[in-house]
């Protein structure tokens, strides 16, 4: 395709001057704020978690690699973890999987037709997750999901999923740290997996497995819908590389969460109506019964309708409300049938969800509304909130993202496939934003909790590597440099679940 903006250059590499330069400013700038960041906080000493609303990092590698020491003495943000220094053994397993790595990047690069089928793709992305994972032992990934404060200490308890939403609101204040801020959903979900695979292990690995499976599903769909189908399937593969990815969808609720997000997004993006009505009310209604925040969702698509239609108001204010109010009708109906849903719940279980999210916000927030409890912590976590995103994100994409944006940004008026794209990239920040404005999350682990941002971050890359002439050899580097990212932070770094 041809140029359509004069800040992207002609055939540009992906490690040319221009591109390193913006990396470099990136990190700089990220340094920067930081640096101000513990400049007026201070550094703590290492000492688990802190408090009891963050569970802990995933403790040392088991007998499989042995643990290296302390790199740095208290728990370094913007990482949500700290940092450590690897043992001869982890680094040599990491080389062993760069080098995994650098073989199927050659093969790709070596095939000048399509990348392999999805399936195929998918199953790379799942065992380079797993391989990732094990830098830091087997035991840090059973003790992800069967630590004392995880779901998984609730979900085995449950001798009556039925009763055990009706008797939730009582019960509430008894569950777990990471169960006492969701609804049932999340320890029913844990419940599910621990029915199918057990033991804490299998359990990781089979929730890894089947939500990298459907997130992928989802995430071509929704690609589809915007892109060319290469670009989708190559956006698809790059998704399952993204360090958050690779990092907390091993043994994480939030991995599901974020694959019903995309799910929804998926199916309200479906032209048949049926489909829609009903895919987007099935993922909603799930999403929001293991995770109160999965109002991120109705969120975006409410941002995305208004910008649809509201780029370019030439007709007036009152006909571009009439025009957005009729397209938000699927939404209305699909937020009505799901509210309609909890109303059944609250009648023949008494499970009351507002309530349910009233005691979970207080725990959170035990002082009231943390902007008007403490307005300074209120700004450094939100400034947490953003930079956790971004650090993980890592300076290549974030760069990439950005430079993809303004191209989109150029061609709104021009072609409408741009405006979809822009419309549903900026409504995910948006939202995102407003969820941040509310005080959630508490503190700097949106890395995790935010995954379902990431599908919508990636839609200017891929705009920016098709549309600026980047061809096969720079799409594989990408994914290169995206997987070295990966093995980079799983050897210096352990993360808090």
């Amino acid at each position: 395709m041809s140029e359509t903006s004069n800040d992207v250059p002609r055939h540009p590499r992906l490690l040319d001057l221009n591109h390193i330069k913006s990396y470099a400013i990136m990190v700089v700038g990220v340094g920067i704020v930081v640096s101000i960041y513990y400049l007026f906080t201070g550094f703590g000493p290492i000492s688990g978690p802190p408090g009891r609303d963050f569970g802990g990092p995933r403790p040392g590698p088991g007998p499989f690699l042995q643990p290296g020491g302390a790199l740095f003495g208290f728990n370094l943000w913007p990482l949500w973890g700290s940092l450590v220094t690897p043992s001869l053994t982890q680094i040599s397993f990491g080389l062993v999987l760069l080098a995994g790595f650098g073989t199927v990047a050659y093969g790709l690069r070596r095939n000048n037709s399509n990348l392999p089928r999805l399936p195929l793709l998918v199953l790379l992305g799942v065992v380079f997750m797993i391989g990732t994972n094990l830098i830091q032992g087997w035991n840090s990934i059973v003790s992800s999901i069967g630590g004392s404060s995880e779901l998984l200490a609730d979900a085995v308890r449950i001798l009556n999923p039925i009763q055990f939403i009706a008797s939730f609101n009582s019960i509430q204040g008894t569950l777990s740290v990471h169960a006492v801020t969701q609804p049932p959903g999340a320890v029913l979900t844990m419940y599910v997996f621990y029915l199918l695979f057990e033991s804490p292990g299998a359990i990781a690995i089979g929730l890894s497995v089947i939500c990298s499976v459907a997130s992928v599903f989802f995430v071509r769909g929704i690609y589809r819908r915007l892109l060319d189908p290469e670009a989708s399937r190559y956006g698809s593969f790059l998704y399952l590389l993204l360090p958050a990815v690779q990092v907390y969808y091993l043994a994480n609720i939030y991995a599901v969460v974020a694959t019903l997000v995309a799910g929804t997004v998926y199916f309200y993006l479906q032209p048949g109506v049926k489909a829609r009505l009903v895919g987007c009310i099935v993922c909603l209604f799930l999403g929001t019964f293991i995770s109160f925040l999965f109002a991120y969702v109705v969120l975006l698509l409410l941002v995305f309708e208004m910008l649809q239609t509201g780029f370019g108001l030439s007709e007036g204010v009152v006909a571009w409300l009439r025009r957005t109010l009729f397209s938000l009708r699927y939404l209305a109906v699909v937020c009505a049938v799901v509210g309609l849903a909890y109303v059944f719940l609250l009648v023949s279980l008494g499970f009351n969800y507002v309530q349910a999210f009233l005691y979970a916000t207080a725990s959170e927030n035990p002082g009231g509304a943390m902007i008007l409890s403490n307005f300074g912590q209120y700004v450094v976590t939100r400034a947490e909130d953003i930079l956790d995103i971004v650090v993980f994100l890592g300076p290549v994409l974030t760069v990439l993202a950005y430079r993809g944006a303004k191209i989109l940004r150029a061609d709104l008026s021009k072609d409408p496939a741009s405006k979809k794209q822009y419309s549903l990239f900026l409504s995910s920040l948006v939202a995102l934003l407003l969820l941040f404005l509310t005080g959630a999350p508490k503190k700097g682990e949106t890395a995790r909790i935010c995954m379902f941002v990431l599908p919508f971050v990636l839609i200017p890359v891929l705009v920016y590597m098709d549309r600026s002439g980047m061809g096969r050899r720079e799409k594989i580097t990408l994914l290169v440099l995206v997987f070295v990212q990966v093995v980079i932070m799983q050897l210096f770094g352990t993360y808090i679940w």
